[in-house]
């Protein structure tokens, strides 16, 4: 599969760094959502998600990535 990624933008809070880029695939955006937003789909492009609570400021844990919260989310738009 390929697609595009605009240029990324960032901004620091204090001691928060994000990171914002826009990436354009050319699949349903169904597949895309299930792909980025659910453990399984995590799980089978990137790594095991140990949790994934699907809400602003949901807890995440990424097996050897690390763990955060979620800090944005709006069913099929942005996780």
């Amino acid at each position: 599969m390929s697609g595009s990624i605009a240029q990324g933008t960032s901004q620091t809070h204090g001691n928060t760094h994000i990171l914002h880029f826009l990436v354009r695939l050319p699949r349903p955006m169904e597949d895309v959502w299930t792909a980025v937003a659910t453990p399984e789909g995590i799980g089978a492009w990137c790594t095991a998600v140990g949790v994934l609570e699907p809400r602003l400021d949901g807890a995440v844990s990424l097996r050897g990535l690390g763990s955060g919260r979620v800090t944005a989310w709006d069913v099929d738009r942005v996780a």
